[in-house]
């Protein structure tokens, strides 16, 4: 994979594929490095990643922090996950008014579906099984 982006740098899904990698491989500055290409410049890859609210980052660079056993970090990285999801459900309430009020029922009726099952979300469950570990 590194071959492959070093080939062409310009591509997002190599360069996520190879950040994936990195981080699966426990080089948590080097993914940084790499997942950097495709952020602004005067922010840090991780900062920027996290206000995106890219979730699989955070679950891969948690699940390399416990597998280096920097249990702390792990945590902190679990908890951003659970900010996340808890952002989704505090936007539900705006989403009401706004579904009501321009008459999208198909959409309303999907968003209530997705309020019954929010926690059961595959990455909301792996974050909480690291963060019980």
């Amino acid at each position: 994979m590194d071959e492959a982006q070093l080939l062409d740098t310009a591509d997002r899904f190599v360069n996520c594929k190879c950040t994936k990698y990195f981080l699966r491989a426990n080089q948590i500055n080097t993914a940084l490095e790499v997942a950097g290409k495709f952020t602004r410049e005067n922010a840090s890859p991780a900062e920027y990643l996290r206000e995106m609210q890219c979730q699989w980052f955070e679950l891969e660079i948690a699940q390399a922090y416990r597998r280096l056993k920097k249990y702390g970090e792990a945590l902190k990285k679990c908890h951003e996950i659970d900010r996340h999801f808890q952002e989704f459900i505090e936007d539900q309430f705006d989403f009401h008014s706004y579904c009501l009020r321009k008459m999208v029922l198909c959409a309303y009726v999907d968003m209530l579906n997705l309020e019954d099952h929010i926690k059961n979300h595959r990455f909301f469950r792996q974050a909480a099984e690291i963060a019980v570990e």
